[in-house]
This record gives C-alpha cells, sequence and structure tokens, in this order.
C-alpha cells in the first residue's frame, strides 16, 4: 500500500471497501519513512495510512510488519 499502486485516492478507498465487504481478514503495511524522489508514486506514511483505515473499516484488522524504530519519536 505504501507504494501506493492505485489511479487515484478513490480507486485505493474503494479497493479497501472491496477487503472489507470480502474474504479479506487483515491489511499489512511495512513502515517508510523515505522514499526514491525518482519514484512516480505518492509514498503513504504508514501511521497516517493505519489511522485512516481504523476510521473507514469495521472487520478489517491492520498492522505494521515492520517498524524503522530509529526514525520515529520515542512514545513516552
Amino acid at each position: 500500500m505504501a507504494a501506493f499502486p492505485f489511479s487515484s485516492t478513490r480507486a485505493f478507498w474503494r479497493w479497501v471497501e472491496l477487503c472489507e465487504d470480502g474474504d479479506v481478514d487483515s491489511l499489512w503495511q511495512s513502515d517508510r519513512l523515505l522514499a526514491s524522489d525518482a519514484s512516480p508514486r505518492p509514498q503513504l506514511e504508514t501511521m497516517s495510512l493505519m489511522a485512516a483505515l481504523a476510521g473507514a473499516t469495521e472487520r478489517l484488522k491492520f498492522g505494521m510488519n515492520v517498524v524503522v524504530l530509529p526514525l520515529r519519536d520515542p512514545i513516552a
């Protein structure tokens, strides 16, 4: 999801709806804070993406399979 392989944000949210309504149990994302300048696609920030998914779904579970801790602020 981070590399945003969708033609538009509408296509992304339609895909999320299809997952929610279908047999998909969970969506997983790897953390990525740095992107290549040469990338033609936007790179979605993982924590914000997970928060948006939480607000848009009822049944799906989601999580991060890799977290780049040195690039994140510590939680107090």
